[in-house]
């Protein structure tokens, strides 16, 4: 949630690229946020933000706030967007960056199931990974599921 001149606003991303599950969801680099305002008893859309072409991602798992810094992690990319948020108006400000989570001695993914992120600091992230989906993540993915990670973002 954020606030814009007084109002409430929540920032809802959705999973899917273009909000949609199934083959159209996967369509990367069409990530977007749905934008609700806060009215009496209920929550209102007022709108929607378009992720910028660098966060070209398969799918979006969770995003987090802290200021005007955005941070978007995806799952199936294993990897996290860090960018701006600009409040007036109310959009992505740049193209922010992307960070590819580290990769095995054989280059290989390792964080395959992270679902969350929350800022603990300007630079510092925390990342939760749920536990592995399948027999075929059993090996490398179990290391790393039903986890809390702490990342640096390199300034």
């Amino acid at each position: 949630m954020v606030r814009q001149k007084g109002s409430l606003l929540l920032l809802a991303l959705c999973e899917g690229n273009h909000c949609k599950s199934g083959d159209k969801g996967t369509d990367s680099g069409h990530g977007l946020i749905q934008v609700f305002k806060r009215q009496k008893k209920s929550w209102k859309r007022i709108g929607k933000i378009k992720l910028p072409e660098e966060a070209d991602f398969e799918d979006y798992a969770d995003i987090a706030i802290r200021g005007n810094k955005l941070a978007i992690v995806s799952q199936a990319c294993s990897a996290l967007w860090v960018g701006k948020l600009s409040f007036s108006p109310l959009k992505i400000s740049g193209k922010g960056k992307v960070y590819y989570f580290p990769l095995d001695k054989k280059d290989r993914c390792v964080y395959c199931n992270v679902e969350g992120v929350d800022w603990l600091t300007d630079n510092r992230v925390l990342l939760v990974s749920d536990r592995i989906k399948t027999d075929d993540q059993k090996g490398r993915y179990a290391r790393k599921d039903k986890s809390i990670h702490i990342m640096r973002i390199p300034s």
